[in-house]
């Protein structure tokens, strides 16, 4: 399943996609997080490493993509991996 959860900076979007993740999925499946900020400041790239320290901590693996959205989905393969 995919779920996509958009929205302006900021707001939460990231807490709320995590914690919806852990609700809905097997604990034997991997769990990616497909990161689309493009940083534009010192400010932007301090939340980008405090937003990769929380996933890795809580076990998703971190799939970056500012660009080509699409072609990162489609790069996971039927075993969970990128």
């Amino acid at each position: 399943m995919r779920t996509l959860i958009s929205g302006g900076c900021k707001n939460g979007k990231t807490r709320y996609a995590l914690k919806l993740a852990r609700s809905m999925g097997a604990e034997n499946l991997p769990y990616y997080y497909l990161a689309t900020m493009i940083p534009t400041d010192h400010e932007d790239t301090e939340r980008i490493i405090r937003h990769q320290q929380e996933q890795e901590r809580i076990g998703f693996q971190t799939v970056e993509a500012g660009k080509n959205i699409l072609k990162a989905i489609e790069g996971c393969d039927r075993n969970g991996s990128f």
